[in-house]
C-alpha cells in the first residue's frame, strides 16, 4: 500500500513539473527610448504555480496587470497567444519582418516583435495598447 501512496505522489509531482513546462517560465521585452523620463515600454509574462500566466505591460505611465491568463507558445516563445478564461481579454505576440520605402525611394528592412493588449479577442476585439520591440530588446526564460 505504501507503494501504491508513493507511486501516486510521485506521478503527481511528475504530472505537476510537466505542466509548468508548457511554456516558459517569463516573457519579456523592455526598452527604455528617453533616459530623462520615468517609466518604459515594457511587456512581461509570468508563469504562476498553476500554469495560467500574468501578464504585465506599461508605456511611460502606471502599469497594468491581467492575471489567469492561458497562454499557448509557438517553437519561438516570444510568439504566443494568450486569453482569460471568460475571452475578456488577451495579449498577442508576433514576429514581424517588415520592408518599408520613404519618400526618396529608400527601402528599409525592420525585424521587431509586436505585441498587442486586446480587449475580446474572441468578439469585437479591440486593441487597448500595442507595442514594438526591436529582436534583442525581447527573451524568454525557461
Amino acid at each position: 500500500m505504501r507503494s501504491l501512496a508513493a507511486a501516486i505522489v510521485l506521478f503527481s509531482v511528475l504530472a505537476v513539473s510537466d505542466a509548468r513546462a508548457d511554456g516558459p517560465a517569463r516573457v519579456s521585452c523592455s526598452q527604455k527610448t528617453f533616459p530623462n523620463i520615468q517609466g518604459q515600454n515594457a511587456v512581461t509574462l509570468a508563469r504562476q504555480a498553476n500554469g495560467s500566466y500574468t501578464a504585465r505591460y506599461e508605456a511611460y505611465g502606471p502599469a497594468k496587470t491581467q492575471k489567469g491568463l492561458k497562454c499557448v507558445f509557438d517553437a519561438n516563445p516570444l510568439v504566443f497567444h494568450c486569453e482569460t478564461a471568460n475571452a475578456g481579454w488577451g495579449i498577442v505576440g508576433r514576429k514581424l519582418d517588415e520592408k518599408s520605402i520613404d519618400g526618396d525611394g529608400k527601402t528599409t528592412d525592420e525585424h521587431v516583435y509586436k505585441i498587442e493588449a486586446i480587449k475580446t479577442p474572441q468578439g469585437e476585439p479591440r486593441t487597448e495598447k500595442e507595442f514594438r520591440f526591436a529582436l534583442d530588446a525581447c527573451k524568454a526564460e525557461r
